[in-house]
């Protein structure tokens, strides 16, 4: 924890040798506090994985410093919840003599997390080249503080991962890739404004399967052929998955090559002349190769992680639904979709005008 403390020290050290308009100072401190009012709510529990040696974790649970819940039990590696730290750090350098103490993985994260910080403010050049001033340090690093304090909510499903090694990566590298590949400070803002979505969209994209969404959709709808657009859907999907896969020479998914891809699909024809089977064929693999240019674009930080946005089921089960394709006639029928806040319309709209 002093060396958390310390840290923050560094930054306001760092931060107040520039020579800014007061207003910009202003500003920075505004958001270092908040900062500071965040890290005060972060529960900094204690998590260590499963100890090999039977004995040893017999002997910390007997003297009550770890603890096991039964909602990872499941779990390919167990989770155990330290409980007396100081007792934990003594028993551990007893136990486990000549073996580095466990990490507490979310001090690790933190103390990442704030080196970006001060290295933000100290940033010299962008990838580019470009001189960073100093405002543009100022200013860049109040965003990316912004950006890191949305961040600390995911420090609660730390006890959900399997590794800890993985989840450092998810909440660390991101920020580190944008900082380091960032051209220009309007590329950082956009770069770290996705980060920020792309945190909350990773989980939202799998809340919700196929089944769940025609189920919901069937209570405020009527006339849907369920395996119309079930199939779609499947097809998207397995379109997806074979569009998201590198070439063997490509280290990632290429979105030029994917875009030359579903051009070559694209008919020149109106709506009204699209048919059925085109409909149920051919439009499902075009809007995957959509998804799959967008999530390459969008996803630029968070891919260093294995990573990727997708659009969520909704938002293609509604596409497909407005594009008729549960329906057996030519043509696209005019009607409108309802689409809840938090579903993402402006994604649904930008594929449809694609398409």
């Amino acid at each position: 924890m002093m060396t958390l403390k310390d840290r923050l020290v560094e930054i306001v050290l760092e931060a107040l040798e520039k020579s800014v308009p007061s207003e910009e100072m202003v500003a920075f401190f505004r958001a270092y506090n908040d900062l500071l009012g965040d890290l005060n709510d972060v529960p900094f529990d204690w998590y260590v994985k499963t100890i090999s040696d039977e004995e040893q974790l017999k002997l910390l649970i007997e003297f009550s410093v770890i603890v096991f819940d039964e909602k990872w039990i499941d779990m390919v590696n167990m989770t155990y919840r330290v409980i007396n730290p100081e007792k934990f750090t003594q028993l551990v350098s007893i136990l486990f003599e000549g073996f580095p103490k466990p990490k507490h993985y979310v001090i690790e994260v933190l103390l990442a997390l704030l080196s970006n910080i001060k290295q933000q403010l100290s940033k010299t050049r962008w990838e580019s080249g470009e001189t960073l001033s100093e405002i543009d340090q100022i200013c860049s690093t109040n965003e990316l503080i912004f950006a890191v304090r949305s961040s600390f909510l995911y420090l609660l499903e730390l006890p959900d991962y399997d590794s800890f090694e993985l989840f450092y990566e998810e909440r660390t590298k991101p920020f580190a890739s944008a900082m380091a590949r960032s051209r220009s400070r309007q590329d950082f803002t956009t770069r770290i404004s996705l980060i920020k979505e792309c945190f909350w969209h990773v989980r939202k994209q799998n809340e919700m399967d196929v089944e769940q969404a025609l189920e919901l959709f069937h209570k405020l709808n009527t006339g849907v052929n369920d395996e119309l657009l079930r199939n779609a859907y499947l097809q998207y999907t397995a379109s997806l998955n074979r569009f998201m896969q590198p070439s063997p020479e490509e280290n990632s998914p290429n979105p030029t090559r994917i875009a030359k891809q579903i051009l070559k699909l694209v008919p020149v024809t109106s709506f009204e002349s699209l048919t059925s089977d085109y409909k149920q064929r051919k439009l499902p693999e075009i809007l995957a190769g959509l998804a799959a240019v967008w999530s390459t674009m969008v996803s630029k930080d968070v891919s260093s992680t294995r990573n990727y946005l997708a659009p969520h089921c909704v938002q293609i089960l509604c596409i497909l639904r407005l594009m008729s394709v549960d329906r057996t006639e030519d043509g696209v029928a005019k009607h409108l979709a309802e689409v809840l806040t938090g579903q993402g319309k402006s994604l649904v709209y930008l594929f449809i005008c694609f398409l």
